[in-house]
């Protein structure tokens, strides 16, 4: 276990949560401040190499050229998958667009790359100079469209917002693009190309230089989502393409193939392609680490929970043994005065010592089911499973509750089928399970009502059924009730006494023993609640 969770306050887990504290997909303002200062380095000193170019006697040649292409379109198109993999991750349409974009540019640099290489050339038998002279306009065509993908993404993201359907999209979305650029490919290569390059002008390649005005635009505005939103994936993609827009730029000012403005402007766009998967790659180890983070911080939380159950178990214990020796004193006691065996009372004092026995009995009851409760939930609860007449069980129920339903005049009538003979279970548990079921059922009946036992067999199992006619249960509270301390009245002044344990404690049992226990109930009209128990102890 790792010392940053040493010190963390036990009432405040909270703050020591990795999870929470960590800005795991944005950047906090002040690192937003440095990675601006980062961006702003980089592009000056890339800008920078201008005078060094005008300068350079430097020469290229077309394998290298095809070379370049070739490993760049393999950047560009890994890239535009872990966009895919990002947008697909976190539904934003902004990078299904970008990740498109960069598809659509590598599958354009691809093709050129294999095109204008003098293997192609010598395996199909033309002249070296037939494909070369389609490089300037399969090049621009690429990059346009690259351009015009990229400024649009934000806007298409803002007017559709996040995707319902990221499967569904990439598809239709990839599908689109691909043809774009098979179109754009094929108009290249079949259309005349017009000039493209004026080695007299400043500006010698004037449709570079649109690519570059839209390459800016777009660097422009991802720049400005970057500064609203903090995202640390769009300060990657801007450093992206404000690298290529200096690239688009210097290729402006190249006057031939492979010079040396032609040649870095191809680097650039190479580096362009790469720094969005570096920021997927950090970005998908910064998750790995918040995963392990997580995992120690669940761990530790899961420490702290098991100590704080241990001590409360052990509060739990004592303090039901403490109260349940003055309880069972002042009981005992009580029935002794009741009872007249310590002197004849007068009929208020008699009133009075009845109260406080009732009273005191149904306090030594919530005791008792704080203190099974808490044995379950530590899993120190242990069955002793014994041969139980089941006829027998079910009569000694229903006679220590008639007294209870008869002060409401209510009927008990159980139905147990004739074959039924025993069952292995834990006799004390099946009582209980049967005393809180039957005591409910008592409790929530109005006079004159009935409460109905069935007991049956069905398949390999006993299905129990206690069937009242009392007030019901609604329907969007019939999940809440097996739940420990819930009572559907919580008011303080409510007409039905309990601590809400019973029910809790019933379903516990039944399925400590392998069985299932529900319920049906309509408001007005009476609930039935039913369980199952195997006749084995291994069933």
């Amino acid at each position: 276990m790792s010392n940053s969770f040493n010190n963390c306050n036990l009432t405040k887990l909270d703050d020591c949560n990795p999870v929470q504290n960590t800005m795991l997909s944005n950047h906090s303002p002040m690192q937003q401040r440095t990675y601006l200062i980062i961006m702003g380095i980089i592009l000056i000193l890339l800008s920078l190499i201008y005078p060094l170019l005008a300068q350079s006697s430097h020469q290229g040649n077309q394998d290298i050229h095809s070379t370049m292409e070739i490993i760049g379109s393999l950047f560009a198109l890994v890239t535009g998958l872990s966009l895919l993999i990002h947008f697909y991750t976190l539904s934003n349409r902004l990078f299904l667009f970008t990740g498109l974009a960069f598809f659509i540019n590598g599958q354009e640099d691809l093709i050129q790359g294999i095109s204008s290489s003098t293997f192609m050339e010598n395996f199909i038998g033309l002249p070296a100079t037939s494909l070369t002279s389609l490089i300037p306009g399969t090049d621009v065509a690429g990059r346009l469209v690259m351009g015009i993908i990229l400024l649009s993404a934000p806007f298409i993201m803002k007017y559709m917002g996040k995707s319902q359907d990221p499967k569904s999209e990439t598809i239709w979305g990839s599908a689109i693009v691909f043809s774009i650029g098979i179109i754009a490919t094929i108009l290249a290569f079949q259309l005349t190309m017009p000039t493209l390059t004026y080695p007299n002008n400043f500006v010698t390649k004037p449709f570079d230089f649109l690519s570059a005005i839209i390459f800016i635009e777009a660097f422009l505005i991802y720049l400005k989502l970057y500064l609203e939103n903090h995202d640390i994936m769009a300060w990657w993609i801007t450093l992206s393409i404000g690298v290529q827009a200096i690239g688009q730029l210097l290729m402006s000012f190249s006057t031939s193939l492979y010079d040396p403005f032609f040649d870095i402007a191809h680097v650039y766009k190479i580096f362009g392609y790469i720094i969005p998967l570096i920021g997927f790659t950090v970005y998908q180890i910064a998750i790995i680490i918040e995963r392990d983070k997580a995992v120690e911080y669940l761990e530790h939380a899961r420490i702290i929970a098991d100590s704080a159950n241990q001590s409360k178990d052990k509060f739990l214990a004592n303090m039901t043994h403490e109260l349940k020796t003055p309880l069972n004193s002042i009981i005992g006691f009580s029935e002794l005065l009741h009872d007249d065996k310590a002197g004849t009372l007068n009929q208020k004092q008699s009133r009075y010592i009845s109260n406080v026995l009732t009273s005191s009995k149904h306090l030594l009851e919530i005791v008792n089911d704080i203190l099974d409760i808490s044995k379950i939930e530590s899993g120190t609860v242990e069955l002793q499973y014994e041969k139980i007449p089941i006829y027998a069980i079910f009569n000694d129920i229903s006679t220590t509750m008639s007294p209870l339903a008869s002060k409401k005049t209510i009927t008990i009538e159980s139905n147990i089928e004739p074959d039924l003979t025993t069952i292995m279970a834990d006799q004390n548990k099946i009582k209980q399970i049967l005393y809180n079921l039957v005591n409910n059922a008592i409790k929530f009946t109005p006079e004159d009502g009935h409460v109905t036992i069935n007991v049956f067999r069905r398949e390999d199992m006993l299905q129990v059924e206690v069937e009242d006619s009392g007030i019901g249960i609604p329907k969007v509270d019939i999940d809440k009730i097996f739940h420990p301390f819930v009572q559907l009245d919580g008011s303080t002044a409510r007409e039905y006494e309990g601590t809400g344990l019973g029910l809790s404690i019933v379903k516990r049992f039944v399925e400590l023993h392998n069985g299932k226990i529900w319920v049906e109930s309509e408001l007005g009209k009476g609930s039935t609640f039913t369980f199952t128990l195997p006749f084995n102890k291994d069933e």
